[in-house]
């Protein structure tokens, strides 16, 4: 019982002398922007108590070069002038009319104002001094939706899909990624180009695609192909995270995000989709366009086949009534049973791709 008492004694002595006592300076908070758009102003603040003590000064840096103090003059010989000092540095434009002993205002922001800022507070006769960080990103966000280029009108299950994305200009670069039926698509099937960075100092990312198509690719003789173009502030990290550099890493966060999507016509090989083929095919020839040239159904089975007025096949696949294909009254189901004369129309009527 006593050795017990006796650690409750000590843990009680530790937590006091750990415990703040109420005097000195502290900094209560500081509010730095993680991200502004190019062309605003931004405003710092840095709100802090000296706790009975006597300001010296605050001073304002952006990675480690300062461009704002804030000095009202010591107790024993107050400022006649202005406590303001202002230290040009590129990309910083402070309005001083704005800015005093806790705030500062950032005007007309560009990117070279993206840094690491800094405020730094000290008092008089100890010279105590604090400081806190904090990260702000300038940032142009994409006014357009990522195009899609390069895809064809129709695949089939063997063939490889070669696309590419390019996201709308913004500053940073847009990252891409490529999804296929809403999977996104490994890293090892795409290809990332540099960045185009233009002449007002946007960039344009591109992110090329090559897949081999498969049957799974296909639903219903579709795939849908989907490009996402993401800008993120990737170090958003305050001075907690300085500090602690053990913490788990900070999440990027996610500044604007634009998708552009396209349906893709195909089917996954030609046993999953022959009535589709061989309908569309028989239309052609309804239609009276002949074959390019002689063609097997093997050779069209290698080489693909062109549709055209596939649609119009489509609707034959939903009228009981009889159709008339060469000439010939059949049924759709007469096309399926009768494997010998579909044959026939299909060889007559195919328009083979070379």
């Amino acid at each position: 019982m006593e050795a017990r008492t006796s650690c409750l004694l000590l843990l009680l002595l530790l937590l006091l002398a750990q415990a703040p006592q109420g005097e000195g300076l502290s900094i209560l908070e500081t509010i730095i922007p993680v991200y502004k758009i190019r062309g605003e102003n931004a405003e710092l603040y840095c709100h802090y108590d000296v706790e009975g003590e006597v300001l010296y000064s605050v001073k304002w840096y952006k990675d480690d070069e300062e461009f704002y103090r804030y000095m009202p003059g010591t107790s024993s010989s107050p400022s006649t002038t202005s406590p303001q000092s202002i230290f040009p540095r590129p990309g910083i434009y402070v309005d001083s009319s704005k800015s005093n002993a806790s705030r500062v205002v950032l005007t007309d922001l560009d990117f070279r104002t993206s840094g690491l800022y800094r405020c730094e507070v000290s008092v008089e006769n100890t010279f105590n001094t604090l400081n806190r960080f904090g990260r702000m990103l300038v940032v142009e966000l994409p006014t357009s939706e990522p195009r899609i280029s390069g895809v064809r009108d129709k695949y089939v299950s063997g063939e490889v899909l070669e696309a590419n994305c390019t996201a709308g200009r913004s500053h940073p670069a847009a990252t891409l990624t490529w999804h296929v039926n809403n999977k996104e698509v490994p890293r090892k099937y795409t290809h990332a180009y540099a960045p185009v960075l233009h002449v007002d100092q946007l960039e344009t990312s591109i992110l090329g695609l090559r897949l081999l198509l498969e049957d799974h690719h296909f639903t219903d003789g579709v795939i849908l192909l989907r490009c996402t173009a993401t800008v993120a502030a990737l170090d958003t990290r305050s001075d907690q995270d300085f500090l602690q550099m053990e913490s788990r890493p900070v999440e990027p966060l996610v500044l604007a995000q634009r998708n552009s999507q396209v349906y893709v016509n195909g089917c996954g090989g030609l046993g999953g989709c022959s009535l589709f083929l061989l309908l569309g095919s028989c239309v052609v020839g309804a239609a009276g366009r002949a074959p390019s040239r002689p063609a097997t159904l093997r050779d069209s089975k290698r080489r693909g086949i062109q549709l055209g007025g596939d649609q119009r096949a489509l609707k034959l696949l939903g009228l009981p009534r009889l159709s008339v294909l060469n000439g010939q009254k059949y049924s759709a189901s007469g096309l399926l049973s009768d494997v010998g004369h579909t044959a026939e129309v299909f060889l007559k009527a195919a328009v083979i791709r070379v």
